[in-house]
């Protein structure tokens, strides 16, 4: 099985419809670790570089005239932090705030990862959109 890389862009783009994800074909293998399929794609070097064609900044929805927020791709912990890369917090004994932030990324990230899985078993094969980096 090829690795995937997804992102939700449903909580920081208001043009998307709730439960959007973006599937990333990155053409690895599922044996290799999500982090460095990702250090080896075009991808990596783009977003650290602040090359990638992300929307604009926007207030999440229902929030129009809250703070501006960037559209993000959900990493854990092996990735490294970047405006457009959440990932959590490393250490066991965290403050309240930052723990109840883990908690709700980890949610996320199994959020996304669920809507593959129902994605995978309901096709054998999901068409992939070539995307160049």
């Amino acid at each position: 099985m090829r690795s995937k890389l997804i992102t939700d862009q449903s909580a920081t783009n208001p043009k998307c419809h709730v439960g959007t994800n973006i599937i990333i074909d990155v053409g690895s293998y599922g044996k290799e670790s999500d982090c460095n399929i990702f250090k080896q794609s075009r991808f990596e070097k783009k977003l650290y570089a602040d090359k990638v064609n992300f929307p604009p900044d926007a207030p999440l929805p229902g929030d129009e005239d809250g703070v501006p927020q960037p559209f993000i791709v959900v990493g854990d912990e092996a990735f490294v932090i970047n405006k457009h890369l959440l990932r959590p917090f490393p250490g066991k004994s965290l403050i309240n705030k930052r723990r109840i932030f883990n908690y709700r990324l980890s949610r996320a990230r199994r959020y996304i990862e669920c809507t593959f899985g129902i994605l995978s078993n309901k096709w054998e094969s999901i068409p992939y959109t070539n995307f160049d980096f």
